[in-house]
């Protein structure tokens, strides 16, 4: 291999080199921590929460209200109060 040839596989390799390291510095720069993960798992759990909270909470409001109709519609009948379908 001569000079020149060596010459342009040294700046070819160079270049390509330069390139891979300008995407690794990329990557490394958004790159998410573990630490920023850590967190959007958390607020993920954080919001599960909350809406199988207000789920249960939903389900028990919904079971008492088909509760309270039942009764004002046993009432409705005693009394002979009509009562709107609802």
């Amino acid at each position: 291999m001569n000079d020149d040839q060596f010459t342009k596989l040294f700046k070819y390799m160079e270049k390509r080199f330069d390139g891979v390291e300008k995407r690794l510095e990329y990557l490394e720069e958004n790159m998410a921590t573990k630490d920023s993960i850590d967190h959007l798992i958390n607020t993920m759990d954080d919001f599960i929460r909350q809406i199988t909270d207000r789920d249960a909470e939903n389900a028990a409001r919904d079971a008492q209200f088909a509760r309270l109709l039942e009764w004002a519609r046993e009432v409705s009948k005693k009394t002979g109060v009509p009562l709107p379908n609802l």
